[in-house]
């Protein structure tokens, strides 16, 4: 159940905190890769955090295809993000602050923000207030690292991928 998961989700966070490294725990038959996080109770699959390299928004979606047979990630459900900004939290407590690409995108569509990896919409709840559209040069959307909530970038900015394999 959804208690059970985020219980055992938690403890993978705690034993990577305390020993400096992801683990995954696989308590439950964890379909996902070695150092991945399964998010499939909050229907998002496997999620990788890369927190060692950063790469501009492009380079970050090659990145994930390429690298992983995976792409940036979705947000398409507010448990999705909170299940985000709570990793992410976890993370940020160790590593220190980070900002982190999404699929999300307005290129050639200016001002109407979709998830580049499936072509759907970018639901209103995932940007911080009054930043999902900063011009027309800002077309890639990123977790900043101070709210951990969607801000409109330049593309070419460099920060952190999230993976997502579904």
């Amino acid at each position: 159940d959804k208690i059970t998961d985020q219980f055992e989700n938690m403890l993978r966070i705690l034993v990577s905190l305390v020993f400096g490294f992801h683990l995954v725990v696989d308590v439950r038959g964890n379909d996902c890769p070695h150092s991945w996080v399964d998010g499939s109770f909050v229907e998002m699959g496997c999620i990788m955090l890369n927190a060692n390299s950063t790469m501009n928004w492009e380079e970050a979606n090659m990145y994930c295809n390429t690298s992983h047979n995976a792409r940036l990630v979705e947000i398409r459900m507010p448990e999705q993000l909170e299940f985000l900004q709570m990793e992410l939290e976890m993370l940020e407590e160790h590593d220190g602050k980070k900002d982190w690409w999404t699929s999300g995108t307005d290129v050639g569509r200016e001002g109407i923000w979709y998830w580049a990896s499936s072509l759907t919409l970018v639901p209103d709840f995932v940007w911080s207030p009054g930043n999902t559209d900063n011009g027309i040069n800002y077309n890639c959307l990123r977790l900043s690292s101070g709210n951990l909530m969607g801000y409109d970038m330049f593309c070419s900015d460099e920060y952190f991928p999230i993976c997502q394999i579904k």
